[in-house]
């Protein structure tokens, strides 16, 4: 050990350079790959962008660019509004799980985790005008996948939703399920659930503006209670966070305005 030298550290906002928010945040083949809404392309008078963008990176220090990996025009049953995405691995597959309408979650996939990807299926995974249960809005879709290999859709805006995936990971298995939450606590949007030894955590923001709290149970679909606040309130009207574990350190990405012309509507990570 070398005294005096400071261990390498990101500068905040990792992205100086653009406008980008909601970060899905994985590890594949060793690197750190976040998948993002674009807010430089939306109006700044809403989230109305139309694409996704992912940056990816071996030191969490210096950030590669894949530009626009997907967009709206990707799906021809989709219109509008490309939302916060979410993304998984299975196989040497990489899907992503991206809400566009306000009412729709669709599917990607790609052989690489930076694209390109296409449409996994020809029609919305999730759809409000087809399926019971979806709630007000199915949006901010999060996957996660258990010891047993079983995986998990969570998404929804008030009332959080899971969902099981088929092993095909563009299926679903199942109803539409409410996960059960208690405590002292409320949800907003941005489900996020990940596991240590055999404890699920369950995490969220609160609303808008939104801390970002978390629950413990003992089963992926819960009931999950209540233990505190993970990420205090951000410095724009939502709060959108994602957990991850990189070379034996844990992590939380999240967005907040940090840019000059920077707002409610044009986040950085």
């Amino acid at each position: 050990m070398v005294i005096g030298v400071q261990p390498a550290s990101a500068a905040n906002p990792i992205i100086p350079d653009r406008f980008v928010a909601d970060p899905s945040a994985h590890v594949f083949n060793g690197r750190v790959h976040l998948y993002l809404t674009d807010d430089q392309t939306n109006s700044g008078t809403y989230w109305d962008s139309k694409s996704w963008r992912s940056y990816s990176s071996s030191n969490l220090v210096d950030w590669t660019d894949h530009g626009d990996i997907f967009s709206i025009s990707g799906f021809s049953w989709a219109s509008q509004y490309a939302w916060a995405p979410g993304a998984t691995e299975r196989n040497g597959r990489y899907y992503l799980y991206l809400p566009v309408d306000r009412t729709k979650i669709g599917v990607a996939v790609s052989s690489s985790p930076t694209g390109p990807f296409t449409d996994a299926r020809g029609s919305a995974l999730v759809d409000k005008a087809r399926d019971a249960n979806t709630g007000e809005e199915p949006i901010d879709p999060m996957i996660f996948t258990d010891d047993d290999g079983s995986s998990y859709m969570y998404f929804g805006t008030r009332t959080p939703k899971v969902v099981r995936l088929g092993a095909d990971m563009v299926s679903t298995t199942g109803p539409i399920m409410d996960v059960g939450l208690s405590g002292a606590t409320k949800y907003g949007e941005a489900p996020h659930v990940h596991k240590v030894g055999g404890t699920y955590y369950f995490s969220y923001s609160t609303g808008w503006p939104g801390q970002i709290h978390y629950a413990t149970g003992s089963s992926p679909a819960g009931p999950f209670t209540y233990r505190g606040v993970l990420l205090d309130y951000v410095n724009v009207n939502t709060n959108h966070h994602s957990l991850f574990q990189y070379q034996g350190q844990w992590y939380v990405a999240y967005h907040k305005n940090a840019l000059e012309g920077g707002g409610n509507h044009k986040r950085s990570v």
